[in-house]
């Protein structure tokens, strides 16, 4: 029964990778053919910016990775223009990110046709019980990893 559990969780964590990696692959080359000069994970710091300006490390816990790890996406996205740096008006020593106006205006851009999506399309050929349960399967899943 250990060998069959051990099987399961090996082929989930396989099928999660694989499908992580096609997203993402799929995501980056929507960005490039969209020519918006930014890639997914900056946008994905856009996108939390926007809904509340937000320290580094702020912003890192918000997508779960390091703050080291962030410099970079936020160096580029200030040196854009689509987010600003300024002191933290309680602590000096800390730095505020906010989106500026060009990075409101490229959020309302629709940056790509829906029906280019792989992921979208993949789901939308489950029947609609089927994705359902996978929504409610991923979600719970989610939960347990918390």
């Amino acid at each position: 029964m250990n060998e069959a559990k051990y099987s399961d969780n090996e082929n989930l964590r396989k099928l999660l990778f694989h499908l992580s990696k096609k997203c993402k692959l799929d995501m980056e080359r929507r960005f490039l053919s969209a020519k918006v000069g930014i890639t997914p994970f900056q946008y994905a710091a856009l996108v939390v910016l926007n809904k509340q300006p937000a320290t580094l490390n702020e912003l890192a816990r918000a997508l779960l990775i390091q703050p080291p790890s962030l410099v970079p996406a936020v160096e580029h996205l200030a040196q854009t223009g689509l987010i600003e740096k300024s002191a933290d008006i309680t602590d000096r020593r800390k730095i505020q990110l906010t989106v500026t106006p060009k990075g409101k205006e490229l959020l309302k851009k629709k940056l790509f046709d829906e029906s280019g999506d792989k992921l979208n399309s993949a789901f939308n050929a489950l029947e609609k019980t089927k994705q359902q349960q996978l929504i409610n399967l991923l979600e719970e899943l989610n939960d347990n990893l918390n």
